[in-house]
């Protein structure tokens, strides 16, 4: 087709669609919040999201060239079907370059509410662009920002009222990055939790903020691919050796979370002290289609000692545990900081055919402590990790045959431990996609680094099988559900046996405008857990049932004002009588020039913990919060997001919770006294 011939259709398909997706709808300037809340699985434990929210705000300010992007980057936003990525591929290909988001709409399966989704994270360069030079700060392709953040709790805790806590109740951040996609990314981040001290304290270890974390990278310089030096994450296959933290479990999505993609090296910019390396990594194309990677990790851990040795003498140490809280604010938890050496070694080889749609891959990784781990090898933790060095490798692949995607990863660790995952994602028509998983996990396999598909957090101990599906019977309404069974060969964390479960969602979401959409959705788990007679003195597993209902409605009503409506309750059963937990919230935020203004207040009434409820919230940028409530009470929250000139913007958010019927606030040194409990974040942005 002629660039004169295309211009025509993509002005045909602006027209024709101009009544349904205005150039209003491609304003880079949104919010995360509807594909936060559809990708992200129901929890059942607080668990920490930063990575994938930090991975997917890379995408939103280094958005993909649409127009040399690849099957693996277009997978990895999790967006895009199989059929939908292969309509892609060949309409590029037959076509040619895009000239304009708005021609995504003359591409086969390509719906209004897929593009909406995808258009943040994607961008058309003009091919005649002059290619910029590496580290251009000025640049105005580049993304170049130094940030900082300080939030407290204004009710103290009892670390803090009991000087148990050795440092001062605010929560210090600060980072800078310079970015530019497939090119290059330096960058570094500061971070000081509360109650942690900031300078000099009894120890060496202490010193400066808490946690700091650097990275420089650059990306695509001939035959070398990649370079990072510093911290980084590294994914290959579908995780069982290396899967960077920002994978998914089980939620709204049914079809596309369930592959992992080869995303390789990555730069580490979350503040979770723990899976990531520190050291450097390389991928360099050997021959035509092979990739080599090759890295290195050298760093000191947090861990349980059981030995009084001095600190200096590392050779009669034992650990109980490794540490993952990344918390260092009493003089226990800061003896326990850094005392452990840690070091990986490992590759990845990767074959790859475009033309013929397959992929192969092999990944070891070796990884040693200076101490060894010793575990009580009693009960659940018979066949955990022990020893100071465990040793990985693993052969995955990938095939696309038309509008079906096979793949799967086989793994085997030093411990003779196997895991293997195969699956397969189909669209099986315009308006039906098909997702299948299968996992077999053993209970001595053990893989450090490891993120796979899964319902526990880790690959171990686990059989299961997965059908996900996702159909659009009519042009607004989708309906998106999901069977899960699996089962537990050896005995379980609260669980003395060996056990089973299944699980099972679906959600209907309604989208008749671009204005208004209503989901409503249902969720219900059936798994065992410890169960203790009157006594106390014995536990045995029991069945336990629990089910999640909740109805979003999203309405914007002006460009200026925007809604949002949430009811979720849920439900515990096991042996004793049905507990209940019931939440509701009503947001509202107003956008005008310069100025963003967000408020909720929500009402919640939680019989127990097992009905604590889960909701994302809206937060300064970079900071990411879905916070576990129960109990009884009210929530409410105010974010503004100030622009103050071309470089700089603020963020301010105010958090008041109030309880009912309680005297206290959490357990431990986190206890804090009263009903109330109140936070304040102020956040600044300098963009060069």
């Amino acid at each position: 087709m002629s660039q004169s011939l295309k211009k025509w259709v993509v002005l045909l398909a602006f027209f024709t669609f101009y009544t349904q997706l205005s150039a209003q709808d491609f304003d880079k300037q949104i919010a995360l919040e509807e594909l936060v809340q559809q990708l992200f699985q129901q929890q059942e434990i607080p668990m920490n999201y930063e990575d994938f929210y930090e991975a997917m705000y890379q995408f939103y300010a280094n958005p993909i060239d649409l127009n040399i992007a690849n099957r693996e980057e277009l997978q990895a936003l999790f967006i895009l079907s199989p059929a939908q990525l292969n309509s892609f591929l060949d309409y590029r290909n037959n076509v040619g370059n895009l000239i304009s988001e708005y021609e995504l709409q003359a591409v086969p399966n390509f719906d209004l509410a897929t593009i909406k989704k995808l258009i943040p994270f994607v961008e058309i360069k003009s091919k005649d662009a002059v290619k910029n030079r590496l580290f251009d700060f000025k640049n105005q392709e580049a993304n170049t920002y130094l940030l900082f953040r300080i939030s407290q709790k204004l009710e103290p805790s009892r670390g803090f009222t009991e000087n148990k806590f050795l440092g001062s109740p605010q929560h210090i951040y600060s980072r800078f990055r310079s970015s530019k996609t497939k090119d290059y990314s330096l960058g570094f981040t500061l971070e000081k939790d509360a109650g942690e001290q900031l300078w000099w304290g009894d120890t060496m270890r202490s010193k400066g903020p808490d946690f700091f974390s650097f990275h420089g990278a650059i990306f695509n310089k001939g035959k070398l691919k990649s370079l990072v030096v510093g911290d980084y994450q590294l994914q290959f296959g579908q995780g069982l050796v290396l899967g960077a933290g920002f994978n998914f479990g089980k939620g709204a999505e049914t079809i596309t979370t369930v592959k992992r993609n080869n995303l390789g090296a990555r730069p580490y910019t979350s503040v979770l002290e723990m899976n990531y390396f520190r050291g450097a990594s390389a991928t360099y194309t050997i021959f035509k289609n092979i990739d080599v990677t090759g890295f290195y990790s050298g760093k000191k851990i947090d861990g349980n000692l059981n030995n009084d040795t001095t600190l200096l003498n590392f050779e009669d140490y034992t650990v109980s545990s490794l540490i993952n809280t990344g918390l260092h604010r009493t003089v226990n938890e800061l003896a326990n900081k850094k005392v452990i050496s840690e070091k990986n070694i490992g590759s990845n080889i990767s074959w790859g055919n475009i033309a013929k749609n397959i992929h192969v891959g092999y990944t070891a990784l070796g990884t040693w402590y200076s101490a060894p781990v010793v575990k009580d090898t009693k009960g659940y933790s018979l066949y955990e990790f022990t020893g100071n060095r465990n040793l990985i490798h693993s052969l995955d692949g990938s095939w696309y045959f038309r509008n079906f995607n096979f793949f799967g990863e086989f793994a085997m660790s030093s411990s003779s431990g196997k895991a293997g995952t195969v699956g397969m994602l189909a669209s099986l028509s315009p308006s039906v996609d098909f997702s299948f998983l299968y996992r077999n996990f053993g209970r001595n396999f053990h893989s450090m680094y490891a993120r796979a598909f899964g319902e526990n957090y880790r690959p171990i101990n686990e059989q299961g099988l997965y059908w996900g599906i996702k159909i659009r019977p009519y042009k607004a309404i989708t309906i998106a559900a999901y069977y899960d069974i699996f089962k537990f060969p050896w005995l379980k964390y609260r669980t003395d046996a060996p056990s089973d479960g299944n699980e099972n969602l679906m959600r209907i979401t309604w989208q008749p405008s671009k204005i208004l959409v209503i989901y409503g959705q249902a969720r219900f788990l059936n798994k065992q857990r410890n169960y203790a007679d009157e006594s106390k003195a014995i536990y045995f597993p029991e069945n336990y049932h629990k089910a999640n209902y909740l109805l979003h409605l999203d309405y914007k009503a002006s460009d200026i004002l925007s809604l949002r409506s949430r009811i979720q309750a849920s439900s515990f059963e096991q042996v004793a009588p049905q507990t209940k937990g019931f939440y509701m919230m009503q947001e509202l935020t107003v956008r005008t020039k310069g100025i963003a203004v967000s408020g909720r207040y929500a009402l919640f009434d939680c019989d127990d913990y097992d009905n604590r409820q889960y909701v994302y919230e809206k937060d300064v940028l970079y900071a990411f919060s879905i916070p576990m409530i129960y109990g009884r009470g009210s929530r409410y929250y105010l974010l503004a997001q100030l622009r103050m000139g071309r470089h700089l913007d603020l963020w301010i958010k105010y958090i008041h919770t109030q309880y009912r019927n309680t005297e206290t606030i959490g357990s431990g040194m986190d206890m804090v006294y009263g009903n109330t409990q109140r936070e304040i974040r102020v956040q600044a942005r300098w963009r060069l």
